[in-house]
């Protein structure tokens, strides 16, 4: 009796330990992927897929996990206690085997008692697996913002306030279930290697966008922008994407790219904040090539209206925020004014406080646009990049946000993508990019005149206009 009193305590302790070991290094793996991921350029986040590195996060740590519990509490006590404890009991005496009968109904007792108790437990835990994948793939989709606004330290901060809470109700979990299981590690053990395997990928992968060892921390002072024979070519590509593009966007003027889809013209964006790096050439701003730079100094000083915005989950002041923390509430007005969204934040139930849900879906795709233009005009960097920024927006207001901007920003950069000419048509400078490269340059009236390219956009959207 004092034996099985001992061994009883034993497995208490085994499963106490066994649980507290599981569920830190599933913390501790999930901490490893996100941290690796964080440093990922846009190639490598591209290259696995967001739904994937998700999945890695969360399911495949958890198969891990589960491993790591039922290795450490069953898989040498297991085949002791159930083939042992019958040889003992039976060679004990065979009259009191009618034990075995009884303690196996009471085991099951127990068993649908602690199943009881796990199911709401589990309900729990997968509400918040689902918050710290909804966090995740936040920042996953979002990853150039949080770049661009120097916002990886509170990003990171905020998913571990998500992850230590999945921690939490893990380790509760994690006791109880330990309890039923000694039988499954056939299948878990490759199970869990599979998904190991597939962690193991994450972490081992470097980012292709490596910071300097020397980084120069002198500020970015007017922003100027200068390509020089830059090329890029996608790993495994036939052709190139971009090649010998050579440009200057200088302080106080805007720079407009033009070009048909698949001209290379996100990828060129992509390149100016550090997102991609050339695979030939050089980018510079101020003087300075971008793979010397600080990379904070860099994001910190740039500001990017991606293709498609992004804003994440919470309110209208939250978004504004991100891009300047300190900012005062005539700032984030001011700036809603400018972007000509101040109009519908003033009718919106909360303003400022107004909720944005989970994938923007309470704002329109032009409303989207015009909040994430104010997330650089809140922040006033030195070098604004917007790419195709403008095209939810109906003529009007892309006519009126243009003329506030350009009153607004005064002695900053500015970088335009567009594929709408009425977009553009007042920048002091037009690059048509063709295939990869620069076919012409100037402005609307010297392109309209001697680029055949430039003539074929313009009379193609023309006739698009006559025919709607």
């Amino acid at each position: 009796m004092l034996i099985t009193l001992a061994q009883i305590g034993c497995a208490i302790v085994a499963v106490y330990f066994g649980a507290k070991v599981a569920t830190k290094v599933g913390r501790d793996l999930r901490g490893a992927v996100f941290s690796r991921v964080g440093e990922f350029s846009e190639q490598e986040v591209t290259r696995f897929g967001a739904p994937s590195l998700i999945t890695r996060s969360t399911n495949d740590v958890q198969q891990v996990q589960m491993l790591v519990l039922t290795t450490c509490t069953l898989l040498v006590s297991a085949p002791i206690l159930s083939i042992g404890g019958v040889i003992m009991a039976i060679r004990q005496d065979v009259q009191l085997s009618w034990l075995i009968a009884v303690s196996v109904p009471i085991l099951r007792i127990a068993v649908g008692l602690i199943v009881v108790r796990m199911v709401p437990l589990f309900r729990k835990m997968q509400t918040r697996i689902d918050i710290v994948g909804r966090v995740l793939r936040e920042q996953l989709t979002g990853i150039r913002v949080v770049r661009a606004f120097v916002r990886e330290d509170v990003e990171i901060a905020r998913f571990a306030k998500a992850n230590q809470d999945v921690t939490d109700v893990a380790l509760s979990s994690g006791r109880l279930m330990a309890l039923m299981m000694a039988t499954f590690m056939a299948v878990m053990i490759p199970r869990s290697a599979v998904s190991a395997d597939r962690i193991g990928e994450v972490l081992a992968t470097a980012s292709s966008v490596v910071p300097p060892a020397n980084p120069i921390n002198v500020p970015v002072g007017h922003g100027e922008l200068e390509l020089l024979d830059v090329g890029f070519a996608y790993p495994g590509a036939e052709q190139p994407v971009l090649r010998n593009v050579s440009f200057i966007a200088r302080h106080g003027e805007t720079t407009a790219i033009i070009g048909s889809t698949g001209s290379g013209k996100t990828t060129l964006v992509n390149l100016l904040p550090r997102l991609f790096d050339a695979t030939s050439g050089s980018v510079l701003v101020d003087g300075v090539n971008v793979r010397e730079l600080n990379p904070e100094l860099l994001w910190g000083n740039i500001g990017l209206v991606p293709q498609k915005p992004y804003l994440f989950s919470g309110t209208v002041r939250s978004n504004l925020l991100h891009s300047k923390p300190d900012a005062t509430e005539e700032e984030l007005w001011q700036a809603l004014t400018i972007a000509q969204a101040r109009d519908f934040v003033t009718e919106m139930d909360g303003a400022l406080d107004a909720p944005i849900t989970q994938g923007c879906t309470n704002v329109s795709g032009g409303q989207r646009q015009r909040l994430a233009i104010d997330w650089d005009l809140v922040k006033r960097p030195n070098l604004y990049i917007f790419d195709d920024s403008f095209s939810a927006l109906d003529l009007t207001t892309d006519a009126r946000l243009r003329l506030a901007l350009k009153q607004s920003t005064d002695g900053a950069t500015m970088v335009i993508v567009a594929q709408r000419v009425s977009s553009i048509i007042d920048a002091d400078q037009i690059l048509v990019l063709e295939d990869g490269r620069i076919v012409g340059r100037g402005t609307h009236e010297q392109l309209l005149e001697s680029n055949t390219t430039y003539q074929e956009i313009v009379s193609s959207q023309l006739a698009a206009e006559e025919a709607a």
